[in-house]
């Protein structure tokens, strides 16, 4: 079982129910000639310098398959208790009531970001604790710390700037109820974009200011790469076998 990491923003949006498709970006880029993406067969996909596909340029295999199941890696802290477990591969921190601290700890369990989203410290900590447990990035998140399992249900190929108000919606991003109909924003003078101006915020926002890819107008390539489209829905943690361990 492969893993596909969020931010804790996006897994806030996937607990909501919000979230069910994320854009993420092809790496090599296809050749610059390219005109047009495309599904060659189930599981490989390509690029053409024609509309007609009659020439294949270029061609990527998707990082996941339709059918395959995912398990999310997120932002989270491992809480103990007061007997020390060596086996356990992460440090285990102590959580209580009384912000009890010691050295040695037996893993119990975890706790994730998402769950306390403004909150500095896991477990309830105050922002000013002197020596409190910390967030430890997704990155670092083992599977079988996983609560949240997704089924790829579709994956396609398009450029970042094709996504439609209604697909930007799916990208969980921007709140449902600031939204107003299409008619209200064209009444006002302003474009109906909501949804989509909220993703691009959010795109921007997870680059470096030099990678900005919505501020470098003097290289369209980067404003408008090619991204891997994964559609999504929650499903249960699968029993595991040989071939997922």
């Amino acid at each position: 079982m492969k893993p596909i990491l969020f931010n804790t923003e996006m897994v806030k949006a996937i607990l909501d129910g919000r979230k069910t498709v994320t854009r993420r970006v092809i790496k090599p880029q296809p050749s610059q000639n390219t005109l047009i993406g495309y599904c060659q067969d189930e599981n490989i996909f390509g690029w053409s310098i024609s509309k007609e596909c009659v020439l294949i340029t270029d061609s990527r295999t998707p990082p996941y398959q339709v059918g395959e199941v995912l398990y999310v890696r997120e932002t989270f802290a491992c809480e103990g208790s007061d007997e020390k477990d060596e086996s356990h591969p992460f440090e285990v921190e102590w959580y209580n009531d009384d912000y009890a601290t010691g050295e040695d700890h037996r893993f119990y369990g975890y706790v994730y970001k998402a769950d306390t989203p403004n909150a500095k410290y896991p477990s309830g900590y105050p922002d000013d604790f002197e020596g409190a447990p910390t967030w430890k990035p997704s990155i670092h998140m083992p599977k079988e710390a996983a609560r949240i399992f997704l089924k790829v249900t579709g994956v396609r190929v398009e450029q970042l700037q094709d996504i439609t108000e209604e697909q930007a919606m799916k990208e969980g991003v921007g709140d449902p109820y600031d939204y107003q109909s299409d008619e209200w924003y064209e009444q006002n003078g302003l474009c109906g974009n909501y949804f989509k101006d909220a993703f691009y915020g959010l795109w921007d926002s997870l680059l470096p200011p030099n990678k900005n890819r919505f501020k470098c107008p003097e290289n369209e390539r980067k404003t408008n790469p090619w991204v891997w489209v994964i559609e999504f829905e929650r499903c249960d943690k699968p029993e595991e076998t040989n071939h997922d361990a």
